[in-house]
């Protein structure tokens, strides 16, 4: 079992699905339905896939579907990792559309890539850095600065959404 700050892998797979649900909520108010998708988490020094779980409702998705989002979770994950030495916090920045290469992996503690496949791109890049903030892995401020590389909204409407506020830069604490 993994440890990330105190938090077990179970603590951060029951976090994780918790904030797919209320992703899931805000996509089904832009009138977009989802069912599933792939969390990976990886270890940056050594690219081994920590956890890699299916979060959501499987059976309401193609097979097809559920295993392309496993394949680009983790891809997305490991050319994260392949890009830190140059400085990268989100795979946003290492984008690539006619490589089949999306955004929705962030560097978490200077140690971890959590990534996620199955949203649309924005939206897996948000679930991760609410997934990490639910789990007090990292800091608003410190979310706000990797979700502005992609110029991101998605995080903050999470937070609004399931805390029921609008989001202030300057306010640290829920």
């Amino acid at each position: 079992m993994i440890k990330i700050k105190g938090r077990d892998s179970k603590q951060i797979i029951t976090t994780a699905e918790a904030c797919f649900e209320v992703m899931k909520a805000l996509l089904k108010r832009e009138g977009e339905v989802r069912h599933s998708g792939y969390f990976t988490v990886s270890k940056v020094n050594s690219l081994a896939h920590l956890i890699a779980i299916e979060l959501g409702d499987g059976g309401l998705q193609a097979q097809d579907d559920l295993d392309r989002f496993q394949v680009n979770s983790k891809e997305k994950a490991t050319r994260l990792i392949s890009g830190i030495n140059e400085g990268y916090t989100t795979s946003w920045q290492t984008r690539n559309p006619n490589e089949n290469h999306y955004g929705g992996a962030v560097i978490i503690c200077d140690e971890y890539a959590f990534s996620f496949s199955g949203l649309p791109e924005l939206h897996d890049e948000a679930l991760m850095l609410y997934v990490a903030y639910c789990s007090g892995l990292i800091s608003k401020s410190d979310a706000f600065k990797i979700a502005s590389i992609s110029e991101n909204d998605y995080f903050f409407m999470a937070v609004e959404f399931a805390y029921g506020f609008k989001y202030s830069e300057q306010s640290e604490k829920i």
